[in-house]
């Protein structure tokens, strides 16, 4: 299936009906447009590293430009996600890291969320960060 006009929605026709316990596995390969609203760069300019820095918004209804998921609250939803980068970026999303895979010059890092999250609450981040302590925990 190819969807590109930006309104058509996709359909998928399954082989069998499924019944309410069934599970699936659908992998859905899709780009978003680099001028969508929930994609975001800082330039080396912005930055005190003088590095880019990669981050999305998907507040308020910023998510469909990021990912292919419903923007409403009502609709909530687990992911993994697969986010490489090179390695003097570190990677973030609001999810667990699972596990990451050394690919020479560039680090692939996993994240799971096993809490169904609405869309808005998808966040990544890519960029030279420091980390400081603000508190005992």
């Amino acid at each position: 299936w190819l969807v590109d006009d930006g309104k058509s929605a996709l359909t998928i026709e399954l082989a069998k009906p499924l019944s309410k316990n069934d599970r699936i596995n659908l992998q859905i390969l899709y780009e978003t447009d680099p001028e969508g609203g929930g994609v975001n760069w800082l330039n080396e300019n912005q930055t005190k590293t003088g590095s880019l820095f990669f981050y999305t918004d998907c507040q308020t209804h910023f998510c469909r430009s990021v990912a292919p998921l419903q923007d409403t609250p009502a609709v909530k939803s687990t992911f993994e996600a697969s986010v490489t980068a090179e390695r003097k970026y570190t990677v973030l999303v609001s999810g667990i890291k699972t596990g990451q895979v050394d690919m020479g010059d560039k680090i692939m890092h996993s994240f799971k969320q096993e809490n169904p999250l609405a869309s808005y609450l998808l966040a990544i981040v890519a960029g030279v960060l420091d980390a400081k302590r603000t508190g005992p925990r």
